[in-house]
Protein backbone atom coordinates (compact mmCIF):
# COMPACT_ATOMS: atom_id res chain seq x y z
CA UNK A 1 0.00 0.00 0.00
CA UNK A 2 1.35 3.55 -0.60
CA UNK A 3 1.51 5.71 1.99
CA UNK A 4 1.35 9.52 1.39
CA UNK A 5 3.84 12.26 1.78
CA UNK A 6 1.56 13.38 4.36
CA UNK A 7 1.48 9.94 6.61
CA UNK A 8 5.15 9.11 6.54
CA UNK A 9 6.37 12.99 7.35
CA UNK A 10 3.86 12.42 10.46
CA UNK A 11 4.79 9.06 10.91
CA UNK A 12 8.29 10.15 10.91
CA UNK A 13 7.85 12.86 13.52
CA UNK A 14 5.73 10.92 15.92
CA UNK A 15 8.83 8.46 16.41
CA UNK A 16 11.71 9.23 19.29
CA UNK A 17 13.98 11.83 18.24
CA UNK A 18 12.75 12.85 15.33
CA UNK A 19 11.29 16.49 16.94
CA UNK A 20 14.73 16.79 18.86
CA UNK A 21 17.50 16.18 16.14
CA UNK A 22 15.30 18.49 13.94
CA UNK A 23 15.61 20.89 16.75
CA UNK A 24 19.69 20.11 16.87
CA UNK A 25 20.49 20.35 13.00
CA UNK A 26 18.15 23.51 13.04
CA UNK A 27 20.13 25.19 15.27
CA UNK A 28 24.23 26.90 14.99
CA UNK A 29 27.33 25.69 15.41
CA UNK A 30 28.46 21.98 13.92
CA UNK A 31 26.38 18.99 12.43
CA UNK A 32 28.74 15.99 12.07
CA UNK A 33 27.27 12.87 13.24
CA UNK A 34 29.42 12.95 16.51
CA UNK A 35 28.70 16.34 17.42
CA UNK A 36 24.79 15.22 17.05
CA UNK A 37 25.59 12.46 19.11
CA UNK A 38 27.20 14.53 21.59
CA UNK A 39 24.74 16.90 22.09
CA UNK A 40 21.33 14.58 22.01
CA UNK A 41 22.24 12.83 25.22
CA UNK A 42 21.21 9.04 25.58
CA UNK A 43 20.25 8.62 21.49
CA UNK A 44 22.73 5.24 20.38
CA UNK A 45 23.85 5.63 17.41
CA UNK A 46 22.05 3.36 15.64
CA UNK A 47 18.60 5.41 16.28
CA UNK A 48 20.50 8.77 15.36
CA UNK A 49 21.35 6.72 12.06
CA UNK A 50 17.94 5.68 11.39
CA UNK A 51 16.54 8.87 12.05
CA UNK A 52 19.19 10.64 9.63
CA UNK A 53 18.70 8.37 6.76
CA UNK A 54 14.58 8.78 7.14
CA UNK A 55 14.58 12.49 7.50
CA UNK A 56 17.05 12.38 4.52
CA UNK A 57 14.86 10.37 2.24
CA UNK A 58 11.85 12.54 2.91
CA UNK A 59 14.01 15.50 1.96
CA UNK A 60 14.21 17.01 5.05
CA UNK A 61 17.85 16.38 5.67
CA UNK A 62 20.85 16.90 3.16
CA UNK A 63 24.01 15.51 4.10
CA UNK A 64 26.87 16.50 2.67
CA UNK A 65 30.31 15.54 2.20
CA UNK A 66 33.58 17.25 2.70
CA UNK A 67 36.59 15.51 2.07
CA UNK A 68 39.48 17.03 4.05
CA UNK A 69 43.29 15.84 4.11
CA UNK A 70 42.93 12.88 6.55
CA UNK A 71 39.44 12.01 6.41
CA UNK A 72 36.05 12.29 4.78
CA UNK A 73 33.99 15.08 7.12
CA UNK A 74 29.97 15.02 6.65
CA UNK A 75 27.56 17.25 8.15
CA UNK A 76 24.08 17.51 7.98
CA UNK A 77 21.44 20.33 7.25
CA UNK A 78 17.91 21.22 7.10
CA UNK A 79 16.79 21.79 3.33
CA UNK A 80 14.45 24.11 2.96
CA UNK A 81 11.35 21.47 3.39
CA UNK A 82 12.95 20.40 6.47
CA UNK A 83 12.78 24.25 7.48
CA UNK A 84 9.17 24.62 6.95
CA UNK A 85 9.03 21.58 8.86
CA UNK A 86 10.48 22.69 11.77
CA UNK A 87 8.56 25.78 11.56
CA UNK A 88 5.29 23.96 11.48
CA UNK A 89 6.33 21.59 14.58
CA UNK A 90 7.24 25.14 16.15
CA UNK A 91 3.98 26.93 15.62
CA UNK A 92 2.33 23.74 16.96
CA UNK A 93 4.97 23.77 19.64
CA UNK A 94 3.52 27.42 20.26
CA UNK A 95 -0.37 26.31 20.14
CA UNK A 96 -0.02 23.92 22.43
CA UNK A 97 1.79 26.20 25.10
CA UNK A 98 -1.49 28.69 24.32
CA UNK A 99 -3.81 26.37 24.66
CA UNK A 100 -1.98 25.51 27.99
CA UNK A 101 -2.54 28.95 29.63
CA UNK A 102 -6.19 29.35 28.52
CA UNK A 103 -7.12 25.94 29.62
CA UNK A 104 -5.69 27.11 33.07
CA UNK A 105 -6.95 30.14 32.89
CA UNK A 106 -10.40 29.13 31.91
CA UNK A 107 -10.24 26.53 34.12
CA UNK A 108 -9.15 28.57 36.73
CA UNK A 109 -12.10 31.20 36.72
CA UNK A 110 -14.72 28.20 36.27
CA UNK A 111 -13.81 26.61 39.02
CA UNK A 112 -12.78 29.05 41.67
CA UNK A 113 -13.92 28.35 45.20
CA UNK A 114 -15.28 30.78 47.28
CA UNK A 115 -13.04 31.90 50.44
CA UNK A 116 -14.89 30.52 53.59
CA UNK A 117 -17.18 33.39 55.04
CA UNK A 118 -18.09 34.83 51.27
CA UNK A 119 -20.97 32.60 50.73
Amino acid sequence: MHKSYFLKVASLIGKKWTILLLEEISLPGQKGFNAILQKLKGISPKILSQRLQELESLGAVKKETIPTKNQIKVQYQLTNSGKELFDILKSLQKLEMDSQKDFTENYSRSHKRPWPGDC
